[in-house]
């Protein structure tokens, strides 16, 4: 069970993809996506057990139509199967809901199954800049929530890192972690399904899903787009950033992370502070070092910035959205301190290396024991 922006979507595609292919090799992905919008390609949106999270953890996910799914008959059926093996699960919000799982649900399964649960490590400025962008260009709320919400990610982290909910899982049983750097260098879905000894049924180079990247300059233009709507219209949002996206790839070179000195500074304290144990607990290696730059206080893009990306836009932009983004350079010029209400915290007590036992964690994979 991944973090988000480690490439869940890409991995719950592929489930859904090969999913009749996978039950005849006795792995069960039960989803539903009859509720589900669909992108440009369509493909659905959002997460096929979308409501696995209100059945195993107390998180309901009330942004999103509940799937069909009866969970408790699905795990019936799955211990009574003499042909499936493995019962995967996934929803990336459950990462930070440690103090949320049902515990009743995992304890009451039959004794023959064992719950497996797997995690994807990314380097912790990397995971918050991407979460910041992808807040940037998906989030609904409105700009003034929006705004205020986008400190959290670092200080959730700064105050209880990556070990926190591990620690709380590995309570519960067997924690796979795997390095999400590592992974990606040859396929994370490759990685996923070698971890779990799952049959990888596609050739060629992985299609990631949800992985436009670009940089901060582009971002703080679409923060003025954001600035100027209030709350985006889902559907022309959706067009009109990939034009941006577009013209952003052609004059945007920019590198540095959303971060400030301040928080980037403490973000790889804590990060220093907990790998080691996680490593040495888990038995993985994970990325030390990231090649992100911390940020000015105060973000910004500067007038011949804006007059090149204004040019590029010229026959690209319909004229609602060239309205838009002249008073989003405008906007992005005058700049933005994306983290002013940053506070940093301090974890409530100090890190210990998180205790093992022998069922439970994450929502990954339900294996059944061999027979004793």
């Amino acid at each position: 069970m991944e973090l988000p922006k480690t490439g869940t979507t890409s991995i719950e595609r592929y489930l859904v993809r090969h999913a009749p292919q996978l039950r005849k090799a006795g792995i069960a992905f039960p989803f539903d996506l009859s509720r589900r919008p669909k992108d440009a390609d369509g493909d659905p949106i959002g997460v096929p057990q979308i409501d696995g999270s209100e059945y195993f953890f107390k998180t309901p996910r009330r942004d999103v139509p509940t799937t069909s799914i009866d969970w408790a008959h699905e795990l019936c059926g799955f211990a009574g199967s003499e042909h499936l093996h493995s019962f995967l699960i996934s929803d990336e919000t459950l990462f930070n809901s440690a103090q949320g799982l049902r515990a009743e649900v995992f304890s009451g399964l039959p004794k023959n199954i064992e719950v497996i649960f797997l995690a994807y490590l990314r380097h912790p400025v990397d995971f918050i800049n991407s979460r910041v962008l992808q807040s940037i260009t998906g989030s609904d709320d409105p700009y003034s929530r929006f705004l205020k919400s986008l400190p959290g990610f670092a200080r959730r982290y700064v105050q209880y890192g990556y070990i926190d909910s591990l620690t709380e899982y590995a309570r519960h049983g067997t924690t796979l972690v795997r390095s999400y750097e590592q992974a990606a260098r040859t396929g994370v879905v490759r990685d996923f399904c070698q971890a779990l000894n799952i049959p990888h049924l596609e050739d060629g180079p992985e299609q990631y899903a949800n992985t436009k990247s670009f940089g901060y300059k582009t971002g703080l233009v679409l923060m003025g787009c954001r600035k100027e709507l209030g709350v985006f219209n889902k559907k022309r949002n959706d067009e009109s950033q990939s034009r941006f996206f577009s013209v952003g790839d052609e004059v945007d070179d920019s590198k540095k992370t959303f971060l400030p000195a301040k928080v980037f500074d403490d973000v790889l304290a804590k990060w220093d502070e907990e790998r080691p144990l996680i490593e040495a607990q888990f038995n993985v290696s994970l990325q030390a070092t990231t090649k992100q730059k911390p940020a000015p206080d105060h973000l910004n893009i500067d007038q011949p910035f804006a007059q090149a990306f204004q040019n590029a836009a010229r026959g690209i932009f319909d004229p609602e959205e060239e309205r838009l983004l002249e008073s989003a350079l405008n906007t992005a010029q005058q700049g933005f301190e994306i983290f002013k209400d940053y506070q940093p915290a301090t974890s409530p007590e100090p890190i210990a290396a998180p205790p093992q036992k022998n069922r439970g964690w994450f929502t990954r994979i339900f294996g059944k024991r061999a027979a004793d």
